[in-house]
């Protein structure tokens, strides 16, 4: 019985963890993501956010939680994302002169800005606006 709640219960994790769906934003400060990105050869995906912006809410809720949109930013960049209102947010926004939100930065590996989004939109737009700001995604 011990061996079969064991299986169970293996299967069950294997299954949450494979349907994970949406963009894998990394938890990590931006200085460890430029190193993802020169090992990787990615260059970083940027969600500047803060927990008031209603538009901010519907792209982490309606947008980034979608399978394509994932399999899109997740094969394209290094993603991540910030509160510009906690830790290294304010002097990210003060950095990059984010005025408002959301905004998407593409960086390079060494933190140069190549491209900018601002504002919502629906996940087909949101991509089609990526790839014309920054041709290299596929």
């Amino acid at each position: 019985m011990k061996k079969f709640a064991l299986v169970l219960i293996s299967m069950f994790i294997t299954i949450g963890v494979s349907a994970q769906k949406g963009v894998d934003f990394k938890d990590v400060d931006l200085r460890t993501a430029r190193e993802l990105s020169v090992k990787s050869g990615k260059p970083i995906f940027m969600d500047a956010y803060t927990t008031w912006c209603g538009p901010c809410k519907y792209m982490a809720s309606r947008v980034f939680t979608r399978e394509d949109v994932g399999d899109f930013i997740n094969k394209n960049f290094i993603a991540v994302k910030y509160d510009m209102e906690k830790g290294e947010g304010p002097s990210i926004a003060r950095d990059y002169g984010i005025q408002g939100y959301p905004t998407f930065l593409i960086l390079d590996s060494d933190g140069k800005e190549l491209a900018r989004i601002m504002g919502s939109t629906s996940a087909s737009e949101f991509m089609a606006k990526v790839k014309r700001v920054y041709p290299k995604a596929e």
